[in-house]
């Protein structure tokens, strides 16, 4: 690829969440932090200062278009709200610029579409970064599902469980957009991992159900996301994926869950907070007895190699160390002019089944279909 300088130019939009990359981003040989941006004046300092890093040659910001057009950006990293993201990112991607987005990719059938279009116009590449695809024990997993170890996979769950609720007046846009949403919106760390493991066999079809309860905010004002949502999930090739997402129930920190089943075994996995978690496979023995195994005994032969190169450095980063793990090989594909793990159809892949979920809680739990982005 061809890049403004002789290292990747990259700017950083939102110093809440987005800030987690920025010593990410430091650390990649080939890179330089040109410029960060908040639209709140002083928040962008004040990251660089709770990160440790210090300001240096990085140009701080205050307006998303004049840091595209005066920092001269290879690269943009976008942690808006989530209804900016794809405005933001057609605007960086018109200009030729690549764009890493956070998740979700949007919350609209017509942004989504919007983004598609932009992609096949634009020489830049777009990611969404779905951090939860680049776990230590999800990437042992996908060695192991890729070996056949499992056998042919015909069903599984992904589990969200977070009483975000205490954000709401930290982070409005979540109140905004999260909790003013009925439907699975914030499912893409379930269905991410997922896909992967069944070499992205595209869910065609939803129906979703909610539990009929709904907490209320401070103001009294209930909610109008319901307590807790469930989604059964069909594939195109005929698998069937259930999800459930909780971010109102009280409940000790947060926990991603997740079950593959394959026709020669099982993988569970019971993940609370970080690093607290206990990994198990239901395999069979020489006797042909299934029996739970420690997923630690497969690391020797699946943990992904960037895992054993770069683990210690990347647990020292957020989320149990998939922030550094994940911007390592997405720079990385970008350095070396390969494609990026999740391009801008997997990311809708990843997003869109949530978008239809509230299609479907809106005609009584009926099946909805999927689009899928490729014919946009």
């Amino acid at each position: 690829m061809h890049f403004k300088s002789e290292k990747i130019r990259v700017g950083i939009l939102g110093m809440g969440r987005a800030s987690d990359f920025m010593n990410p981003v430091l650390a990649y040989p080939h890179t330089v932090l040109a410029a960060i941006c908040d639209r709140i004046p002083g928040k962008a300092t004040r990251a660089l200062k709770k990160q440790n890093i210090d300001q240096g040659g990085i140009i701080v910001f205050n307006e998303y278009t004049e840091m595209l057009e005066k920092a001269d950006l290879d690269v943009v990293i976008i942690g808006s709200g989530w209804s900016d993201h794809v405005p933001q990112s057609i605007m960086a991607l018109e200009r030729g610029i690549h764009v890493f987005s956070e998740v979700p990719v949007t919350v609209t059938l017509d942004q989504a579409k919007n983004l598609a279009q932009a992609c096949r116009k634009s020489r830049a590449v777009y990611m969404m970064g779905e951090n939860s695809c680049y776990h230590r024990h999800i990437m042992t997993v996908l060695g192991m599902v890729r070996d056949g170890l499992l056998g042919y996979i015909h069903y599984a769950e992904g589990e969200y469980i977070h009483d975000c609720r205490y954000l709401l007046d930290l982070i409005p846009w979540r109140r905004e957009m999260m909790y003013s949403i009925n439907g699975l919106m914030y499912m893409t760390h379930e269905i991410g991992p997922i896909l992967d493991w069944i070499d992205w066999d595209r869910i065609v079809s939803v129906s979703a159900a909610g539990s009929g309860s709904h907490f209320r905010d401070a103001k009294g004002k209930p909610f109008v996301m319901e307590t807790r949502l469930t989604m059964q999930c069909k594939t195109a090739k005929g698998r069937l994926i259930r999800l459930c997402q909780d971010f109102q129930s009280p409940c000790a920190g947060y926990h991603h869950r997740y079950i593959v089943q394959g026709v020669e075994g099982r993988y569970e996995s019971r993940f609370r907070s970080f690093p607290d978690q206990i990994m198990s496979t239901l395999l069979p023995d020489e006797n042909e007895k299934p029996h739970w195994t420690d997923l630690s005994q497969y690391e020797k032969k699946y943990l992904p190699d960037i895992w054993k190169r770069l683990g210690d450095e990347a647990i020292k980063h957020g989320h149990g160390g998939t922030d550094f793990i994940m911007m390592h090989d997405y720079l990385e594909s970008l350095w070396k002019g390969k494609p990026v793990r999740f391009d801008v159809n997997k990311s809708l892949d990843m997003t869109l089944p949530g978008i239809m979920s509230v299609e479907s809680l809106k005609q009584d739990n009926a099946w909805v279909d999927v689009p899928d982005p490729r014919v946009w």
